[in-house]
Parts: structure tokens; sequence; C-alpha cells
């Protein structure tokens, strides 16, 4: 958590020595404002004089709230532990057990590739000492498919959370608490790989439980719901989502406080999904708001603030597309460029969400009217991303039918027709008739129009444009693409005349449906 300064005026003071010089943290537990305001070296303090009293809870839990650290405070507190531990190599299960408690705080700060270090040390160590079927040896397994999770390797992942699901049912049974969090950590891996129906199946069944044995306001209820929003996302089943998210942020604010990274993350999920269903004002309005929070909480290059604005340059891209606006179309390019710049720093150029902040960057100049340098930007992207999560993950598939849309630009409409082509091909068979599958089925109809293939072309680009009225309306961006293409061809301006919806003042509410 950030620095914490000023309540009405005055600095806030640390809850164990009262001070105020210094920087004063947020613990990132569950205690809210002034009580949750310390020194950092003072949680370290308390700690040691805890362990002391054979209590070790301190290096990761609040005394008065009993919830976890996050964020600095849990980062500070794990590598004091770790050191003192390293100090002492005699006591192997407190060094394994703060090796693995430095390896959760530094996935926290966004430092993947120092946490999957120190992870593969420890479940290196687990299985020498006990067995796969141990435990503590299913507890490391998990964690390092966590750091996994967060470089992208999401196959990888999800072959460990797969062995860590099993064992757990079998030694532990379907509704322990450890078998719950290896089903919901498999499904999100589920999510990254396209596998969105088998995530979905997973994450009800970890919600029915939860729901019944915790009840309704438990934090870990609330991640299952926010989970199953995202697949609904995924899905195309936009409303199911934004009504899990609507219903899951009223109860974070008020058990979690508004600028708890859990209740965070779930705006930032709420905003991408009223993006997605056309409502591009009040996505802007969450995303910047949000986006001032995880500067001030998280820091400018923390991987939650560069997600943050990826995620704001997608809907100030498409609402400058709905609106027309040139200017903020630029101003969009800007943001996205910083992203870019931002994230393979902190990342590395061929972290996932490098790859999606250069395919998004390309899209941009493709709408700017430079189809080559997009072309560029795309087709490295579309290459690296096969690579890295299969020809058949969403954000490869997306960056590929960009690129096909970038020949057709450049006016390389056979190339065009052939990347799009198995763009659609490939879409249709992992999303069936979803919003992906009519976005690529309109870019391929409109390039099949320029090779002269007029009768496919033209029955792809009307039937994607009739699906796309009846799920988002007139005023999506995904609507007003195909409409401008649809315009392009005085063969096929008649279908947009005989199509005209009654004038509204809103977009159409969207099905939910997979469209």
């Amino acid at each position: 958590q950030e620095v914490v300064t000023v309540t009405s005026g005055a600095r806030m003071q640390c809850t164990i020595c009262l001070g105020d010089d210094g920087e004063v943290v947020q613990k990132g537990c569950h205690c809210r404002d002034d009580a949750g305001a310390v020194h950092v070296s003072c949680l370290i303090e308390y700690a040691t004089h805890q362990v002391a009293r054979s209590n070790r809870s301190g290096w990761t839990r609040c005394d008065t709230c009993k919830s976890r650290f996050t964020g600095k405070a849990q980062l500070g507190l794990a590598e004091a532990r770790f050191a003192l531990a390293i100090e002492n190599p005699a006591d192997v299960a407190e060094l394994r057990v703060a090796r693995s408690d430095l390896s959760a705080a530094l996935v926290d700060q966004g430092r993947f590739a120092e946490a999957t270090e120190q992870a593969e040390v420890v479940l290196k160590e687990m299985i020498e000492a006990k067995g796969e079927d141990d435990s503590e040896t299913m507890t490391a397994m998990n964690n390092l498919a966590v750091t996994y999770y967060h470089q992208s390797l999401y196959h990888r992942a999800a072959e460990l959370e797969s062995t860590v699901l099993a064992l757990r049912r079998e030694h532990f049974g379907p509704e322990h608490t450890g078998t719950l969090s290896a089903a919901q950590n498999l499904a999100g891996s589920y999510n990254r790989i396209g596998k969105f129906s088998e995530a979905a199946t997973l994450q009800l069944e970890v919600l029915e439980i939860r729901v019944r044995t915790l009840g309704p306001d438990h934090p870990e209820v609330l991640t299952t719901a926010n989970n199953l929003g995202v697949t609904y996302d995924n899905l195309g089943q936009f409303a199911k989502a934004a009504t899990i998210y609507e219903e899951t942020l009223a109860t974070q604010n008020r058990v979690l406080g508004p600028e708890h990274p859990s209740t965070l993350s779930t705006t930032g999920n709420y905003a991408s999904t009223l993006g997605n269903m056309g409502r591009y004002s009040e996505a802007l309005a969450l995303q910047t708001a949000l986006l001032k929070r995880r500067k001030r909480v998280l820091g400018t290059e923390h991987p939650g603030t560069l997600l943050t604005m990826s995620k704001l340059s997608v809907v100030m891209r498409d609402h400058a597309i709905v609106t027309d606006d040139p200017e903020a179309l630029g101003a969009t390019e800007t943001l996205a460029e910083q992203t870019l710049t931002l994230t393979r720093r902190g990342l590395g150029e061929g972290h996932v969400r490098a790859l999606t902040a250069a395919m998004r960057l390309g899209t941009l100049r493709l709408h700017r009217g430079r189809p080559a340098e997009a072309a560029e930007l795309l087709s490295t992207a579309a290459a690296a991303l096969t690579d890295r999560v299969g020809a058949d993950n969403v954000n490869t598939l997306t960056a590929v039918v960009a690129l096909g849309e970038a020949r057709a630009a450049e006016g390389k409409h056979a190339e065009a027709v052939a990347v799009l082509r198995d763009a659609h091909t490939r879409t249709l068979r992992c999303f069936g008739e979803h919003p992906h599958t009519y976005a690529a089925a309109s870019a391929l109809g409109h390039a099949l129009m320029h090779v002269g293939a007029t009768e496919e072309g033209r029955g792809l680009l009307v039937g994607a444009h009739e699906m796309q009225l009846k799920i988002f309306g007139p005023s999506h961006v995904s609507t007003v693409r195909t409409e401008q293409r649809l315009r392009s061809w005085p063969d096929l301006a008649a279908h947009l005349r005989d199509s005209a919806p009654p004038a509204t003042d809103t977009p159409a509410t969207p099905t939910e449906q997979p469209d």
C-alpha cells in the first residue's frame, strides 16, 4: 500500500509508536484509515517480539482484525523474516515458510520472476522432505503455479493446478478449503487458455459451497463471485457479468472498503464489462477513477496500475471511434504508448501484458490511418502471443484479426483474406456465437468484398451486423465499425436503411446469451 499522509490536514500516526515521522503506510489488512497506519519497521519489531513468545502470526496477520497484510507492509515483513531465517539455517521448516511468504509478497508487488525463483526452491525441498502427497507439498505446488500464472505461463500453471486439485480432492474431499482454492486457481488458468465453460463449471461449484459454508459476505465468496464475473464476460454473457460485479462491489465496499485490492480488482473488471456492453461513459468514469486510486495506492509502475492503464486505453479508443473524435483517439494513442513502455520495463517485452499492450497500440495506429506501423506491431505481437499462450487464446486471435485489418488497409487484400479466414475459423471453433466471432466475420467479409468474393463477403458482413445490432445496439463500437464497412459498398448500403432500429437515447441492453 502507498504512503498515507493526510486526514483533515494532519499526518497520520503509526498505531504502534504513535509517531508520524518517516513513511507511514497502510497495513493492507481490514483495518481502515488511522487504525491501519503503521511504520513497517514498527511492524517488524512487533513481529520479532511475538516470535520470542512462540507466536509467528505477526509476520503475516494483523493482531487487530486477524486478516493478512498486503502491499508494502507484507513485503517488508516477509523480507525481514527471510533475512532472520537465513541467519538460522538449522531451522529448516522456518526457512521454508519464510521463503514461501517472501514469494507471495513478491507476487503482490509484481516481482514475478523473483517470486518464481523462491517458489521453485520451496517445492523442490518439500518433495524431497515429505513427498507429493503431503499437504504442505500441495501448498508449495499451488504457490508455484500462482507465480507461473502471473508470468503468463498459463499452461504450466494449469498443469500444476490440475495435480493439486486431484490430490486435494482425494485426500481432503470436495469441500475442503484447500480443494476449493485449487479449483478456483485452475479456473483462472482455464480462463486464460480459452476453456471458459470448464472455468464456469468449477467456479459455480466453488461459489455454491462457499456461500453455504462461509456466508455471502466472506472475502473468499466475494473473490469467487468476481472471478465468475470474469468468466461470464469471456463467454460474452455481459449482463450476467455486470450483475455479479454490481452485487459484489456493493458488499466489498461495505466489508473491505473502497481501496482494498479485491475491491479495486472488481471495479476494474466491472468497468471493462461496461465497455463491452457499449456503456462507454460509465466505463470511462470508473476506469479513470480507478487509475487515480491505483497510482496512489500501488504506485505508477505496479502491474495492477499498468493493467488499468491498458484497459482505460481500450475504453477511450472505442468511445473515440463511436463519437468520431480524432483528438480523443490521439490522446488514447499517447496513453497506449506510455502503457507499453512501462509494461515492457516492469514485466519484460515477452510478458503477455506487454504483448497485449503492443497489440492495443497497433490497433490504435490502424485507426489513426497508419496501417504499415500498425502491421509491424501487430505481426510481432501475434507471433509472440501464439508462442506464449497458443494460437486459440483470445488475445492472440484479437491480434491476428487486427493484423488482417491492417493488411487490408495497406491494400494487401489477398493476404488479409488468408489471415482473417484463419482467424474467423479458429474464433468460431473456440468461442462459437461470440462478440469476437462477429468482429472476425465483419473484418473477413469486408476483405472478401475487396477480392471479388461478394456473395460470401455480403453474407458475413450482413450477418455480423444483424447480430451486433441485436446484442449491442447501434452505438457499440463493433456495430459502428461494421456499419462503416457496409457504407463503403453501395450495394450493401440499402441493408443499413432496412435494418435501422427505432431512435433511442441509450444503447440497447445486450442479451445474456453468448454472442
